[in-house]
């Protein structure tokens, strides 16, 4: 400790002062006390020289500490500044942390799901199963991330050893890195708190006023820019969901203009299905139930024409049936529309027939479903499954709304058509009908052939409204009207009574 050679400069000070006073002392010892009080004089300057330089030193470093900070705050702002999304804001944060505090790894999450959860927006330096593992936890878990979201306060623990002894339920999770220290800061902002920074550190690390001070600064500036990047991705979102409405009102309608043009049913839905592989599914699958109850896969279309042999055996080979596991006889059965976010292995195994049928729908890539019933005015028609492939793109509500706004205008057109074919149908036959009465009754009033044929006296038909009534005995034709010779009237439509000597007269004739 600096403050002994003061003690003994006093002292020696002292001694010097009552040798100079003192007339007993001799010359010789009076000039050894003044050089001894010469050397403790120029102890003390170096002393004091050295104390001063020490402390200028240390000074100057924490100066250039607290310019490198400042520096570093710099970058991490301008890195924060030109982030957009909240991925690429969690990856600033971490490297930015790691750098300004020298940390070998760190993590950062934000609260999701009303402040249930915690998910991981980035981290860097820990073991990729490890980031798998806490992907998303609940933020009521035992954790340093966890604590520090509810005290908002920062978490500090020396070494891993003491990090075991305060979230024990950490120690049985998956293999971490070999470092000590860990510093966890709440990212808050205004009276909120957005979610954690968690920082590691290779060996035990004890922080200063100065080092918390410091991370919450940096907490601050992340806090900020993670809420820009929400209000960004919200403005995003909403901008997406408006034009995805405005595209799915566009699809509904191009499906109704489609529909109502033909009535060729069910050819109509291989255009409806290639109409709803532009928009909407990587692959469609339309499927009708037939008058014996069976289920015939009448369109089958995937948007890569690449792939489109794969669909054409799913539509030839693989057509579901009313007793299988597959979603479509469900639906027939229940005529509840069915929505599946994932599609696992386990269920494409399920729902297939063979080793076969299940290596076309993973080379497919299937990934997500919806399968909405054609409901008619008197029975389920059949149904429509759009199918995912892209793993990016989850059906989800949104996307259920429009498929069954979809397959309810399809279902009543093909009902109109099918109903509409039955009543041509219907008509058709009659007419035939018709026409064979007719055939039937032109064949009884034919002469035989070679004879020409002559016209009728009109005296055969006793109907008062006969326009023509033959000849008169002068060569004229006798004006038409009612007969004169007291006959009884015929009613009109009906064939009239024939004398006995006209049915002598007719014995035998062909066309009578």
């Amino acid at each position: 400790s600096p403050s002994w050679p003061w003690v003994a400069g006093a002292g020696l000070l002292a001694i010097g002062a009552l040798g100079i006073v003192s007339a007993d002392l001799s010359r010789t010892v009076r000039v050894v006390v003044l050089l001894l009080f010469l050397l403790v004089v120029l102890v003390e300057i170096e002393l004091l020289a050295r104390v001063w330089a020490a402390g200028a030193g240390a000074a100057r470093a924490e100066a250039e500490r607290s310019l490198e900070r400042a520096r570093r705050v710099q970058e991490i702002a301008a890195d924060l500044g030109r982030a957009v999304t909240r991925e690429a804001v969690g990856d600033a944060i971490v490297s930015g942390a790691m750098a300004a505090l020298d940390a070998d790894r760190a993590m950062v999450a934000e609260l999701v799901d009303a402040g249930k959860s915690l998910r991981v927006l980035s981290a860097r330096g820990y073991p990729k199963q490890l980031v798998e593992h806490w992907r998303e936890f609940s933020a009521d878990l035992p954790s340093p991330m966890s604590e520090a979201v509810r005290s908002r306060r920062p978490v500090v623990s020396a070494s891993r050893r003491e990090v075991y002894e305060r979230w024990p339920g950490l120690a049985g999770g998956p293999a971490t890195s070999t470092g000590q220290g860990n510093l966890t800061i709440p990212l808050l902002l205004d009276a909120g708190v957005l979610g954690a920074v968690s920082l590691g550190f290779p060996g035990p690390r004890r922080f200063d006023e100065a080092d918390l001070t410091f991370a919450a600064t940096l907490a601050r500036q992340s806090a900020v820019a993670l809420e820009r990047a929400r209000l960004v991705d919200a403005r995003d979102l909403s901008r997406r969901e408006a034009e995805g409405a405005v595209a799915r009102l566009i699809l509904v309608s191009r499906a109704s203009e489609l529909l109502a043009e033909t009535i060729d049913y069910p050819a109509a839905f291989v255009e409806l299905a290639q109409l709803l592989v532009e928009n909407l599914a990587d692959l469609c699958l339309i499927d009708i139930v037939d008058d014996a109850g069976g289920i015939v896969r009448v369109a089958a279309v995937h948007r890569d024409p690449k792939r489109q042999h794969l669909a054409d055996a799913l539509r030839e080979r693989y057509a579901p049936t009313r007793t299988g596991r597959h979603p479509v006889a469900r639906v027939v059965q229940t005529g509840e529309a069915e929505l599946g976010a994932e599609m696992p292995d386990d269920f494409l195994k399920e729902t297939t027939r063979d080793a076969e049928h299940l290596r076309i729908v993973r080379e497919l890539g299937f990934q997500s479903f919806i399968c909405v019933p054609l409901v008619g005015r008197e029975r389920i028609l059949g149904t429509i499954t759009f199918v995912s492939t892209d793993p990016d793109h989850r059906y989800g509500p949104l996307d259920l709304d429009m498929a069954r706004e979809i397959s309810r205008r399809a279902a009543m057109r093909a009902d109109n058509a099918r109903l509409f074919q039955r009543e041509q149908q219907a008509h058709l036959e009659a007419e035939t009908a018709r026409s064979q009465l007719a055939f039937l009754g032109l064949r009884g009033d034919a002469e035989p052939a070679g004879r020409a044929r002559r016209p009728r006296p009109c005296r055969l038909v006793r109907d008062p409204a006969c326009r023509h009534r033959g000849p008169d005995r002068h060569g004229g034709d006798r004006a038409p009207g009612p007969r004169q010779d007291g006959a009884r009237a015929q009613a009109p439509g009906t064939l009239p009574a024939r004398s006995p000597r006209s049915r002598r007269r007719g014995a035998g004739h062909p066309n009578r």
